[in-house]
């Protein structure tokens, strides 16, 4: 009997793991202006912008700058490669990402969110106050475009 129950809790266990793993990768928002990369350090969930379908701001010539951060001090760090989703931990009970953190590089702003996965898809959302966006998110290979 005890082995009946071992056997279940590590299927569990393992399902759950695979899980949260799934999250991992590259992912297409829905604006399809380039790629979020998603990685784990430290049991927490981070995603950075790895690819940008036009990384050339064509008024200067340069590559896109984060001129809208609220830190004077990274305003001039390129938005490629910035880390724009924090400290995700993930919720065995909910089968959700939560505690996060989201920044926005089009408005320099930071919001509550958390995601989840609905069949292979990455659900989105951020809240501000009472209000929320979602968005559906799409697994992708190493291409950008």
């Amino acid at each position: 009997m005890k082995t009946g129950h071992l056997s279940i809790l590590i299927i569990f266990l393992s399902f759950n793991l695979y899980s949260q793993e799934q999250i991992i990768g590259k992912w297409l928002p829905e604006d399809k202006m380039g790629h979020i990369e998603i990685y784990k350090t430290n049991e927490k969930y981070y995603g950075k912008i790895v690819c940008i379908v036009d990384p050339i701001n064509s008024k200067t010539s340069q590559p896109w700058k984060d001129k809208l951060n609220p830190d004077k001090l990274k305003r001039e760090r390129n938005i490629l490669g910035t880390t724009m989703m924090f400290d995700f931990e993930y919720d065995n009970k909910t089968r959700e990402f939560v505690k996060g953190r989201l920044y926005d590089v089009r408005t320099g702003r930071t919001y509550k969110g958390k995601m989840w996965l609905d069949n292979g898809n990455l659900i989105l959302r951020g809240y501000w106050l009472f209000f929320y966006k979602t968005e559906k998110w799409i697994k992708v290979e190493n291409t950008c475009g």
